[in-house]
């Protein structure tokens, strides 16, 4: 039968790898069964055990099935090495591309000293690793350290592991991983990216043996706050809800320990601009600090804030304030007048009287703030870059442009450098950058940074996200102020992006 000719043909292609065993396997039952290839891959998803057992009438090329073949290859490495099968089966529930060598290492703890000894062993890991390369199990990639399993080998050692094996590898697999991930840093981003993927697929393994230890809940949350700190919203959010569902099963709905989970889950909603949902889930938490922590510990002050922040986002600018400065209050009596919760709340409080137009007084606070966290960090720091870029934009309120526009040139050079071109931070100094040229009538630099803006917050942000809608509204009152042909092309921009 011509796969060619079937519009499913591509998905069963890279399905099976394009290895020549599984395509022909592949071939020969629906050429037996007649069936589709749409049908074959119903069949597989729902019972891919007795669909890669079996072989067909017509072995053609390759007489044994695909699972019976790499059983036997399992079979023939085992028996020269005993401990390659527990490296399969950890290797099976991770991802299958680029599985880090330290993880195995890290792992090689696991019942059956076989494992450690050949895994801490580096010559014997590199003949073990020979002997699963000849037989197509396994392939190495020197240059970064990883391994990587092809789809179909893992599948059909999946299929051989009982539920309780599953559970207890997948669960091992989870504490290593929980003890290699670093808490996340800027300097650390390369190695939680190493890990990430590795990571994610263990957790959905977790997710399906409905596992409840408590060091799930916090690889979930450390991989959840790694991908808030990139800029990665709706991936980290689902994560975070996780992190709280593993956390309340293992202590209950009130328990102490929910109370940093919450906060996480609320940040991952607060910069999704989900402000109601966001609220809700800061109050529980400000519930919870207030019952074990007491209302003057500076966890029950940095949630306050918090909650004012979610409150800020809706326009309910009146409770926010009151709230800003309760918060205030506690951290300097707790903390004192130079800590980084102190800076981050007037930080807030200078948001807030910007929008309301007081740029003095948040002229004033922004610049406190911005020596406290100069003080702490240093000057090319995520949170002083932060601070400087607040500047820029009441600098440019007050018509200060010759102020604003070098502070935001070093704020958009610092984010790319440090956050990354695809980050939130840089859309949002590209955004307020795009507002101080066409206030100051450079219409084509406001032109080029605005589509530059758009294209990065649909990109990163999703449509339906206020930034987005924010950005499409400036950019229509630039075109605007072009004229006639610059507002029947941002109504054609608009409709692309609804489109889109």
């Amino acid at each position: 039968m011509d796969l060619q000719n079937e519009p499913d043909a591509e998905k069963l292609a890279k399905l099976l790898g394009g290895l020549p065993l599984t395509l022909d396997q592949a071939g020969a039952y629906l050429e037996e069964t007649g069936c589709s290839v749409a049908d074959y891959l119903q069949r597989y998803h729902q019972q891919r055990p007795l669909v890669l057992a079996r072989r067909g009438l017509h072995g053609g090329a390759h007489p044994s099935s695909v699972t019976t073949t790499l059983q036997l290859s399992m079979e023939r490495v085992e028996q020269e090495h005993p401990g390659a099968i527990h490296l399969l089966r950890a290797c099976a529930l991770l991802h299958p591309d680029a599985i880090p060598e330290e993880l195995l290492a890290a792992g090689a703890s696991y019942p059956g000293q076989r494992l450690q000894q050949v895994v801490t062993d580096a010559y014997q890991f590199d003949v073990m690793l020979s002997a699963l390369r000849s037989a197509s199990l396994i392939a190495r990639s020197p240059e970064i350290h990883a391994l990587s399993m092809h789809r179909l080998v893992q599948a059909v050692i999946q299929d051989q592991m009982e539920p309780t094996e599953i559970q207890l590898w997948s669960e091992h697999m989870m504490r290593v991983i929980a003890t290699c991930f670093p808490e996340p840093d800027p300097t650390v981003w390369s190695q939680c990216e190493r890990l990430l993927q590795s990571a994610l697929t263990c957790l959905q393994w977790l997710e399906t043996t409905e596992s409840d230890l408590p060091e799930a809940s916090e690889l979930f949350s450390r991989v959840g706050s790694y991908l808030i700190r990139r800029g990665r919203f709706d991936e980290a959010e689902p994560l975070l809800g996780q992190a709280i569902t593993v956390t309340e099963k293992c202590y209950g709905p009130d328990h102490a320990a929910l109370i940093p989970r919450l906060l996480q889950h609320g940040e991952a909603l607060y910069w999704q601009g989900k402000y109601g949902r966001c609220e809700v889930v800061w109050f529980r938490a400000l519930t919870l600090c207030k019952q074990y922590l007491g209302p003057s510990h500076v966890k029950t002050a940095e949630t306050i804030n918090n909650l004012a922040l979610a409150y800020y986002g809706q326009g309910k600018y009146e409770q926010c304030e009151q709230m800003f400065y309760q918060a205030l209050s506690i951290q300097e009596r707790q903390l004192g007048p130079k800590s980084h919760d102190v800076a981050s709340t007037l930080s807030n409080l200078g948001l807030l009287y910007r929008d309301q137009k007081k740029l003095e007084q948040a002229e004033k606070l922004f610049q406190q703030a911005l020596h406290i966290f100069e003080q702490l960090f240093g000057a090319e720091e995520v949170h002083t870059i932060y601070m400087l870029n607040n500047l820029a934009n009441v600098y440019r309120d007050q018509r200060k442009y010759e102020q604003a526009e070098p502070l935001y040139q070093q704020v958009l050079h610092a984010r790319e450098h440090i956050s990354g071109p695809e980050h939130p931070d840089t859309a949002i100094t590209l955004a307020d950058m795009a507002m101080c040229y066409r206030e100051q009538k450079k219409y084509e630099q406001a032109e080029r940074l605005y589509q530059q803006v758009l294209s990065l917050r649909e990109r990163i942000l999703g449509p339906e996200h206020p930034e987005l809608a924010k950005t499409l509204y400036d950019f229509a009152v630039l075109r605007e102020a072009q004229g006639p042909t610059g507002c029947a092309t941002s109504e054609k921009q608009v409709s692309k992006n609804k489109r889109d």
